[in-house]
Order: structure tokens, then sequence, then C-alpha cells
């Protein structure tokens, strides 16, 4: 497909499956009301051992980092940034397979992520997409709506989506269209995840402003471990042998002013 697609281009099998859907319109297949939207992991067909460190010295000066860099500079229309769609990872690309990206389902893998939108009539395909497998699947949920009313001319009244889409930003985007959005709150979710988990909450661990420190819900203090720029958050722990819980508390902060605690906390204890 790869070689069929450099070859053609993508705008040949977008128009094929836009006919596809069009033909499945017109003898009333699909009613165009109420979509539902998911998305799915594909193996790329990359090894791991193609995989490069372009922040590594070493990998840099390997021969296939010099083919990477040449094929990146191309502009490859079919790759992520062509959509304007990035990668969460861009430090590590694998040399035969640049726009696939690294996803840990268990075992680190090369993956893509197939996104659709599906007709709740008849169960037909209205809008597809194909992303790097580590992209935020809740950016793809606005343009796949778009696709599927510019495909079908019908306005899409009703959406479902599991919680990895219930994103405010989505919710806006519903309500400024009229659409019915049946998708449970993210927050919402993850907090029902962690109370089943028997995880403590961020709204339990007590902030000290004077010490730059956190107090954990069994006493102990956590203090300052690291700094994610990328990530933009702080990691606050405890030494494991000081600590009274099965495992560390690590408190994930939103950068500030120095020394002001964010409002949104969010608290992993593992």
């Amino acid at each position: 497909m790869s070689k069929a697609r450099k070859k053609w281009g993508a705008a040949v099998f977008q128009n094929f499956f836009e006919c596809i859907v069009l033909q499945c319109v017109q003898v009333g297949l699909v009613d165009g009301s109420k979509i539902f939207v998911d998305s799915s992991l594909v193996d790329a067909n990359a090894s791991n051992n193609s995989v490069l460190d372009t922040k590594n010295l070493q990998d840099q000066l390997h021969r296939n980092y010099q083919k990477l860099e040449a094929r990146l500079a191309e502009g490859n229309p079919s790759s992520c940034a062509s959509r304007h769609i990035e990668k969460k990872n861009s430090r590590y690309i694998s040399s035969t397979d640049p726009d696939a990206a690294i996803v840990n389902r268990g075992k680190p893998k090369l993956m893509y992520q197939v996104h659709r939108a599906v007709d709740g009539k008849n169960e037909v395909i209205t809008a597809t997409d194909a992303t790097a497998g580590d992209v935020n699947k809740a950016h793809l949920m606005l343009p796949l709506l778009k696709q599927h009313e510019a495909t079908t001319g019908s306005k899409a009244e009703t959406v479902v989506a599991d919680s990895n889409y219930g994103a405010i930003d989505n919710f806006l985007a519903c309500h400024d269209r009229g659409i019915k959005a049946h998708i449970p709150d993210l927050k919402g979710a993850a907090l029902k995840r962690t109370k089943n988990r028997a995880i403590f909450t961020d709204n339990q661990f007590v902030y000290d402003p004077q010490t730059d420190t956190y107090r954990c819900p069994a006493g102990k203090v956590l203090k300052r471990k690291s700094l994610h720029m990328q990530r933009e958050s702080t990691d606050y722990g405890a030494p494991k042998k000081k600590s009274a819980l099965p495992a560390s508390c690590a408190s994930h902060v939103p950068r500030t002013e120095p020394g002001e605690p964010s409002n949104d906390i969010s608290v992993r204890v593992s």
C-alpha cells in the first residue's frame, strides 16, 4: 500500500473512499444524523531496531540517520505534520518508517492509529484518517465530523464516543454546532478509575509554598525531584525507604510562577 500511495498519491484513495460513501448515501444506507467516533492501533511494518534517537550523537553518525533526514526534508505529503497533527514523541524516529510512532502497550511497538466515524444506521464508515500511533485521538473528533458532513452532505446531530474524546474543546465544538455529545467527561472517567483502583486523588495532597513540598495522605513529605520542560510538569516524590505507602507518591504540577502551585494538579500513586 505504501508503494501504491507513493505512486498514485493519497488523493486517489481519498476520492475512491468518498465515491463509495456517496453511493451508500444514494441508496439509503447512510442516515448521517448520528455517528460513532473511535480509533484503532495498527502495527507499522517496521522493526524496533530501526528506531534512532535524534538526540544521540552515536545515532546521528549512523548511516541510516542521513537517509532519515533526507526523507524528512522531502516533505512527504502522507506525514502527520502535513495534516498539522504532530507526534507526541518526535525524539525517537524509525529510519525506515518515520511516520510511525512508538506506542507502549505492554511492549513498545512502532504503530499507526486509524481514526474513523461510523454512521449509526448501517455501520458505514463515513470519515477516516490515519496518524502516528501516539497522537491524542481526541484531536481528531472535529476533523472527522467535518469530513463526515462534507462526504455525506448531512449534518451530524449526535456524536457518540468514549471518555478519551471527553475533552472540553470537543464539548465546546459540539455545543457551537448544535450537536449532542454522548461522551463521558474525561476527568470524571479518570476519577472513577482512580477510585476503583484505590488511588489517591489530587486534593488529598497538601502543598506547602514555604518549602515547595507536598504532604501525601500517609503524612510523608514529597520533595521536588525533576522538571520536565516538554511536558511542562514537575515531579515530586518521597524516598521509597522512608515512605509508608506500598509505592512512591508522585505529583505532576504544571509550571506556573516559582513557588506557586497550579490549581490543576494530577496526582499519580504507583
